[in-house]
């Protein structure tokens, strides 16, 4: 009797088995077709970031930063905050209570009044994209700061904060691939491994893949730059900082990188702060 309740249970188990996976595949089919309605988008975000117009709309501009690795306090600042979840499929950049103490928010009203710091909490929780808004030269890092031209004066801005889920990554990178000599790699990109997405350092070493079908560095004094500070960073950006530091760059985990650091040392201004 048992042993036919047994068989029963399983022959049921085995009967449910194509049915769970054709609603698996149905639902994973669902949310790529999601994900991919937002390729409009994603180019219209990745034109505005290679011709270097000012972004000050949500959705429309793009960069991935994440908080110097190297940093306690900011590691310890970015798990604590509330309301995000740091796990495979997202990672938080910089989290609200810093970024929010580095916008020039009266500037930003009077460029767009539709954005305000309630705007851009819900967007730093809902959107995937992410945005570029002005900053307070005095309260923002100086590798952090981008500066654009707006109505003939140059302001000083910070950009973007986020980006979700690896299928965006790889749209992102499919449409940043057509504009190869605009992109620039900070210097602890990893380009040759796929490591842990879990892990805080790593979380925006995006899969070697996509970095490297997109970044053709044929000449590394024209397509390779690096940035002050220890960023774990793949930075997207037209006008980079001609600064670096020689101890962001390492030779044992990247000695490819190391090299290339090297090559073009004598090009660049080196702060050894």
């Amino acid at each position: 009797m048992q042993e036919s309740g047994l068989r029963s249970s399983m022959h049921r188990w085995v009967d449910m088995r194509p049915s769970i996976v054709a609603r698996g595949i149905i639902e994973m089919w669902k949310r790529r077709q999601q994900i991919e309605h937002m390729r409009p988008q994603i180019q219209e975000a990745v034109s505005h970031l290679v011709e270097g117009r000012p972004i000050l709309f949500p959705g429309q501009g793009v960069y991935v930063l994440l908080i110097d690795g190297n940093n306690q306090e900011a590691i310890e600042a970015l798990r604590s905050e509330k309301g995000r979840r740091q796990d495979q499929r997202e990672a938080t950049v910089v989290p609200p209570s810093r970024l929010f103490t580095m916008v020039d928010f009266d500037r930003l009203n009077e460029l767009n009044p539709q954005i305000n710091r309630g705007t851009i909490q819900r967007l730093y929780r809902a959107h995937p994209v992410g945005l570029i808004v002005p900053c307070l030269e005095e309260k923002t890092p100086p590798d952090l700061i981008t500066y654009h031209e707006v109505n003939g004066e140059t302001i000083p801005t910070i950009m973007n904060i986020w980006l979700a889920r690896y299928r965006l990554y790889k749209i992102f990178w499919e449409e940043l691939s057509r504009y190869p000599d605009a992109l620039s790699s900070g210097s602890s990109a990893n380009r040759t491994g796929f490591p842990s997405p879990t892990r805080f350092n790593d979380a925006y070493r995006f899969r070697a893949n996509f970095v490297a079908s997109s970044i053709a560095v044929k000449d590394p004094h024209e397509a390779l730059h690096f940035y002050q500070g220890s960023h774990d960073v793949l930075s997207l950006i037209t006008n980079p900082p001609e600064v670096a530091r020689e101890s962001s760059v390492s030779s044992i985990k990247h000695p490819a990188e190391f090299q290339k650091f090297r090559d073009i040392l004598p090009n660049l201004v080196i702060s050894k702060g």
